[in-house]
Protein backbone atom coordinates (compact mmCIF):
# COMPACT_ATOMS: atom_id res chain seq x y z
CA UNK A 1 0.00 0.00 0.00
CA UNK A 2 1.24 3.49 -0.78
CA UNK A 3 0.16 6.87 0.54
CA UNK A 4 1.44 10.18 -0.84
CA UNK A 5 -0.09 13.17 0.90
CA UNK A 6 -0.89 16.15 -1.33
CA UNK A 7 -0.44 14.36 -4.66
CA UNK A 8 -0.42 17.16 -7.24
CA UNK A 9 1.91 16.59 -10.20
CA UNK A 10 2.48 14.31 -13.21
CA UNK A 11 5.81 13.14 -14.69
CA UNK A 12 5.60 15.33 -17.81
CA UNK A 13 5.10 18.47 -15.74
CA UNK A 14 8.42 17.88 -13.98
CA UNK A 15 10.34 18.65 -17.20
CA UNK A 16 9.60 22.33 -16.67
CA UNK A 17 10.97 22.37 -13.11
CA UNK A 18 14.48 23.79 -13.06
CA UNK A 19 17.07 23.33 -10.32
CA UNK A 20 17.91 26.55 -8.49
CA UNK A 21 21.17 26.66 -6.56
CA UNK A 22 20.62 27.52 -2.86
CA UNK A 23 22.62 30.50 -1.61
CA UNK A 24 24.26 28.42 1.11
CA UNK A 25 25.28 25.57 -1.25
CA UNK A 26 28.96 24.60 -1.13
CA UNK A 27 31.34 23.77 -3.94
CA UNK A 28 30.41 20.09 -4.15
CA UNK A 29 26.62 20.65 -4.09
CA UNK A 30 24.75 19.56 -7.18
CA UNK A 31 21.01 19.54 -7.56
CA UNK A 32 19.06 16.62 -8.99
CA UNK A 33 16.37 17.43 -11.53
CA UNK A 34 13.09 15.92 -10.37
CA UNK A 35 12.32 14.72 -13.88
CA UNK A 36 15.71 12.98 -14.19
CA UNK A 37 15.24 11.19 -10.86
CA UNK A 38 11.74 9.90 -11.67
CA UNK A 39 12.57 8.82 -15.23
CA UNK A 40 15.74 7.05 -14.05
CA UNK A 41 13.73 5.10 -11.47
CA UNK A 42 11.13 4.16 -14.11
CA UNK A 43 13.86 3.15 -16.57
CA UNK A 44 15.56 0.90 -14.01
CA UNK A 45 12.22 -0.77 -13.19
CA UNK A 46 11.14 -1.38 -16.78
CA UNK A 47 14.61 -2.50 -17.93
CA UNK A 48 14.28 -5.46 -15.55
CA UNK A 49 10.96 -6.51 -17.07
CA UNK A 50 9.01 -5.21 -14.09
CA UNK A 51 5.95 -2.99 -14.26
CA UNK A 52 4.85 0.02 -12.23
CA UNK A 53 1.45 1.61 -11.62
CA UNK A 54 -0.37 4.15 -9.49
CA UNK A 55 2.49 6.67 -9.54
CA UNK A 56 1.64 9.54 -7.18
CA UNK A 57 3.83 12.57 -6.52
CA UNK A 58 3.67 15.73 -4.45
CA UNK A 59 5.67 18.86 -5.33
CA UNK A 60 6.14 21.69 -2.83
CA UNK A 61 4.86 25.17 -3.81
CA UNK A 62 8.43 26.41 -4.36
CA UNK A 63 9.09 23.29 -6.52
CA UNK A 64 12.32 22.46 -4.71
CA UNK A 65 11.14 19.25 -3.01
CA UNK A 66 9.35 16.22 -4.43
CA UNK A 67 8.04 13.02 -2.86
CA UNK A 68 6.44 10.16 -4.76
CA UNK A 69 5.64 6.47 -4.74
CA UNK A 70 4.48 3.75 -7.12
CA UNK A 71 3.34 0.16 -6.97
CA UNK A 72 5.70 -2.44 -8.43
CA UNK A 73 4.89 -5.75 -10.10
CA UNK A 74 7.76 -8.24 -10.36
CA UNK A 75 6.73 -11.21 -12.58
CA UNK A 76 9.04 -13.70 -10.88
CA UNK A 77 7.98 -12.67 -7.38
CA UNK A 78 4.42 -12.75 -6.05
CA UNK A 79 3.49 -10.23 -3.39
CA UNK A 80 1.85 -11.69 -0.28
CA UNK A 81 -1.90 -11.97 -0.73
CA UNK A 82 -3.64 -8.75 0.18
CA UNK A 83 -0.40 -6.73 -0.14
CA UNK A 84 1.31 -4.74 -2.89
CA UNK A 85 5.01 -3.98 -3.24
CA UNK A 86 5.67 -0.22 -3.37
CA UNK A 87 8.69 2.02 -3.98
CA UNK A 88 8.92 5.62 -2.80
CA UNK A 89 11.36 8.51 -3.19
CA UNK A 90 12.14 11.85 -1.52
CA UNK A 91 14.32 14.60 -2.99
CA UNK A 92 14.92 18.21 -2.00
CA UNK A 93 17.05 20.74 -3.88
CA UNK A 94 16.77 23.30 -1.07
CA UNK A 95 19.12 21.27 1.15
CA UNK A 96 16.43 20.47 3.74
CA UNK A 97 16.44 16.70 3.16
CA UNK A 98 18.73 14.12 1.59
CA UNK A 99 17.67 12.02 -1.37
CA UNK A 100 16.03 8.81 -0.16
CA UNK A 101 14.52 5.74 -1.80
CA UNK A 102 12.26 3.59 0.37
CA UNK A 103 10.48 0.28 -0.17
CA UNK A 104 7.91 -1.96 1.45
CA UNK A 105 4.32 -3.12 1.37
CA UNK A 106 3.51 0.02 3.39
CA UNK A 107 5.06 3.22 2.01
CA UNK A 108 3.87 6.61 3.34
CA UNK A 109 5.39 9.92 2.25
CA UNK A 110 4.69 13.58 2.86
CA UNK A 111 6.60 16.76 2.00
CA UNK A 112 6.61 17.71 5.69
CA UNK A 113 9.42 15.17 6.10
CA UNK A 114 7.41 12.09 7.09
CA UNK A 115 8.83 8.94 5.48
CA UNK A 116 7.61 5.44 6.28
CA UNK A 117 9.31 2.51 4.57
CA UNK A 118 12.48 0.46 4.42
CA UNK A 119 15.31 2.77 3.31
CA UNK A 120 17.19 1.53 0.23
CA UNK A 121 19.24 4.64 -0.53
CA UNK A 122 20.13 7.89 1.18
CA UNK A 123 22.53 10.43 -0.31
CA UNK A 124 23.27 14.14 -0.15
CA UNK A 125 22.91 16.25 -3.30
CA UNK A 126 26.57 16.44 -4.34
CA UNK A 127 28.66 16.12 -7.49
CA UNK A 128 29.85 12.73 -6.19
CA UNK A 129 26.40 11.24 -6.73
CA UNK A 130 26.03 8.96 -9.77
CA UNK A 131 22.25 9.08 -10.36
CA UNK A 132 21.82 6.15 -12.81
CA UNK A 133 24.30 3.92 -10.97
CA UNK A 134 22.98 4.57 -7.47
CA UNK A 135 19.34 4.22 -8.51
CA UNK A 136 20.14 0.97 -10.32
CA UNK A 137 21.85 -0.41 -7.22
CA UNK A 138 18.89 0.63 -5.04
CA UNK A 139 16.40 -1.07 -7.38
CA UNK A 140 18.46 -4.28 -7.23
CA UNK A 141 18.38 -4.06 -3.44
CA UNK A 142 14.61 -3.56 -3.69
CA UNK A 143 14.21 -6.99 -5.30
CA UNK A 144 15.95 -8.75 -2.42
CA UNK A 145 13.91 -6.83 0.18
CA UNK A 146 10.69 -7.75 -1.64
CA UNK A 147 11.80 -11.38 -1.79
CA UNK A 148 12.45 -11.35 1.98
CA UNK A 149 9.01 -9.82 2.64
CA UNK A 150 7.22 -12.45 0.56
CA UNK A 151 9.12 -15.27 2.27
CA UNK A 152 8.46 -13.91 5.76
CA UNK A 153 4.73 -13.55 5.08
CA UNK A 154 4.48 -17.10 3.72
CA UNK A 155 6.26 -18.44 6.81
CA UNK A 156 3.91 -16.52 9.13
CA UNK A 157 0.91 -17.94 7.27
CA UNK A 158 2.18 -21.51 7.75
CA UNK A 159 2.89 -21.23 11.48
CA UNK A 160 -0.02 -22.20 13.78
CA UNK A 161 0.27 -20.73 17.26
CA UNK A 162 -0.29 -22.66 20.47
CA UNK A 163 -2.29 -21.07 23.29
CA UNK A 164 0.94 -20.55 25.25
CA UNK A 165 2.58 -18.79 22.28
CA UNK A 166 -0.47 -16.55 21.81
CA UNK A 167 -0.34 -15.48 25.45
CA UNK A 168 3.43 -14.95 25.40
CA UNK A 169 3.22 -12.70 22.32
CA UNK A 170 0.46 -10.56 23.76
CA UNK A 171 2.08 -10.27 27.20
CA UNK A 172 5.46 -9.42 25.67
CA UNK A 173 3.88 -6.68 23.53
CA UNK A 174 2.46 -5.11 26.68
CA UNK A 175 5.57 -5.54 28.86
CA UNK A 176 7.87 -4.07 26.20
CA UNK A 177 5.57 -1.10 25.66
CA UNK A 178 5.01 -1.89 21.99
CA UNK A 179 1.35 -1.07 22.63
CA UNK A 180 -0.36 0.17 25.80
CA UNK A 181 -1.86 -2.55 28.00
CA UNK A 182 -5.28 -1.11 27.15
CA UNK A 183 -4.77 -2.19 23.53
CA UNK A 184 -3.39 -5.67 24.22
CA UNK A 185 -6.93 -6.91 24.85
CA UNK A 186 -8.06 -5.27 21.62
CA UNK A 187 -5.36 -7.18 19.69
CA UNK A 188 -6.45 -10.45 21.28
CA UNK A 189 -10.11 -9.79 20.42
CA UNK A 190 -9.25 -8.94 16.81
CA UNK A 191 -7.09 -12.07 16.59
CA UNK A 192 -9.86 -14.36 17.83
CA UNK A 193 -12.73 -12.57 16.05
CA UNK A 194 -11.15 -10.78 13.05
CA UNK A 195 -12.98 -7.90 11.40
CA UNK A 196 -11.75 -9.07 8.01
CA UNK A 197 -10.87 -12.45 6.57
CA UNK A 198 -7.15 -12.66 5.79
CA UNK A 199 -5.62 -15.26 3.50
CA UNK A 200 -3.53 -17.55 5.71
CA UNK A 201 -5.08 -16.00 8.83
CA UNK A 202 -6.85 -17.91 11.59
CA UNK A 203 -4.78 -19.02 14.58
CA UNK A 204 -1.48 -18.37 12.78
CA UNK A 205 1.38 -15.93 13.19
CA UNK A 206 -0.04 -14.08 10.18
CA UNK A 207 -3.45 -13.87 11.86
CA UNK A 208 -1.83 -12.43 15.01
CA UNK A 209 0.22 -9.92 12.98
CA UNK A 210 -2.85 -8.75 11.06
CA UNK A 211 -4.78 -8.33 14.31
CA UNK A 212 -1.98 -6.14 15.65
CA UNK A 213 -1.74 -3.96 12.52
CA UNK A 214 -5.53 -3.55 12.52
CA UNK A 215 -5.51 -2.21 16.09
CA UNK A 216 -2.62 0.25 15.58
CA UNK A 217 -3.70 1.55 12.15
CA UNK A 218 -4.86 4.86 13.67
CA UNK A 219 -1.44 5.53 15.21
CA UNK A 220 0.98 8.10 13.80
CA UNK A 221 2.43 6.47 10.63
CA UNK A 222 6.05 6.76 11.78
CA UNK A 223 5.21 5.35 15.21
CA UNK A 224 3.20 2.64 13.45
CA UNK A 225 6.21 1.40 11.48
CA UNK A 226 8.29 1.08 14.65
CA UNK A 227 5.50 -0.80 16.42
CA UNK A 228 5.10 -3.20 13.49
CA UNK A 229 8.82 -3.93 13.37
CA UNK A 230 8.98 -4.59 17.12
CA UNK A 231 5.89 -6.78 17.14
CA UNK A 232 7.17 -8.78 14.17
CA UNK A 233 10.18 -9.78 16.29
CA UNK A 234 7.80 -11.53 18.70
CA UNK A 235 6.18 -13.61 15.96
CA UNK A 236 7.45 -17.19 15.36
CA UNK A 237 7.95 -18.29 11.75
CA UNK A 238 7.60 -21.64 10.06
CA UNK A 239 10.86 -23.33 9.08
CA UNK A 240 11.85 -22.53 5.50
CA UNK A 241 10.59 -25.32 3.25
Amino acid sequence: MLTVYGSNVQVGELQKVEVKRPERAGKIWRGIKHYDLVTNIIAEITSRGWAYSNLKMSLTPDKTALVGAMNIVIPELSAPRGQIFSLGFVTDNAMRKTLRLVAGTEVILCNNGMVVGDILLTHKHTNRFDLPGEVGHAVDKYFYRAEETADMTARMQRYYLTSMEENNILMSAGRRGIVPWSKVGMVEKEYRYPSFKHEGGGRTSWGMYNAFTHVIKKSNPQRQMGQMNQFRQLIPLAVTS
